[in-house]
């Protein structure tokens, strides 16, 4: 677990870079989560870039809980094949 933790963070932070240079940092015009979190943090808005950061988080979780009840069954792609 703490490998994986370290793992999600790491690459988590690597994406960050490409972010700000693809989208921008410009407030409510370039303006994605990320981007958000650091604009939040960087004028000292604490409360709004932990608002955000679980936002992301807990979309995330959603996203992982559908995927596993409504993802296929890996063992139906096997019954079909010869």
């Amino acid at each position: 677990m703490i490998t994986a933790a370290t793992l999600a963070w790491a690459r988590a932070l690597g994406e960050f870079g490409p972010i700000l240079v693809f989208s921008g940092a410009t407030r409510l015009h370039t303006e994605v989560l990320p981007t958000t979190v650091f604009l939040e943090l960087s004028v000292g808005n604490l409360e709004a870039a932990v608002a955000v950061s679980l936002l992301m988080v807990l979309t995330a979780v959603a996203v992982l809980v559908i995927v596993r009840l409504y993802g296929l069954d890996p063992t139906a792609r096997r019954r079909t094949q010869p």
